[in-house]
């Protein structure tokens, strides 16, 4: 599914008012301009700031004007800015997981379809929301500049002499 169809489709929202409270504990966006409460609705289905700016016929500019000058709007905008992220990890994961169904093609003709998983993004998934297992572990020993540059003098001059200088030293590694 593209961002467009993300951003087209109805999404449905949950209401953050909580029943009996207050209006001041009421949804951010309950206090907003239908125009701003029309981007951000949009915003949270699709993702994208254009995309949203276009359904709602609102221009970015209003968006960031809005973002600077109404603190109400930017704390609506955080929320919808969470849930299009958590739209976009439960599209990821039924992607890696459920997959989606792909043509498969004879000689130009569709002859059926297949399931196609996707491996890399289950891979991102995993890293998320368990780094200390699944995250690349590389390490690197750095020595400090200054001995860098006692080991190899022509790294301390500036500019041209130390690139040809570092050039030179790699060639003559290898």
């Amino acid at each position: 599914m593209t961002v467009r169809e993300l951003a087209e489709r109805k999404c449905p929202t949950k209401s953050h008012v909580k029943k009996g409270a207050k209006p001041e504990e009421a949804d951010p966006s309950k206090r907003l301009t239908p125009k701003q409460r029309a981007f951000l609705e949009a915003f949270a289905c699709g993702g994208s700031i254009r995309l949203a700016a276009e359904s709602a016929k609102v221009s970015r500019r209003n968006h960031c004007r809005w973002l600077k000058s109404d603190p109400k709007y930017a704390e609506a905008f955080e929320d919808a800015r969470e849930r299009a992220i958590e739209a976009m990890e439960a599209e990821a994961r039924r992607r890696a997981v459920e997959g989606v169904q792909e043509a498969v093609y004879y000689e130009g003709a569709v002859c059926g379809h297949r399931q196609r998983y996707s491996d890399n993004l289950l891979m991102f998934l995993l890293k998320a929301a368990r780094p200390d297992v699944y995250a690349e572990r590389a390490q690197v020993a750095m020595e400090h500049r200054g001995q860098i540059a006692r080991q190899i003098p022509e790294l301390a001059k500036p500019g041209r002499a130390a690139a040809r200088a570092t050039m030179a030293a790699a060639r003559q590694a290898d």
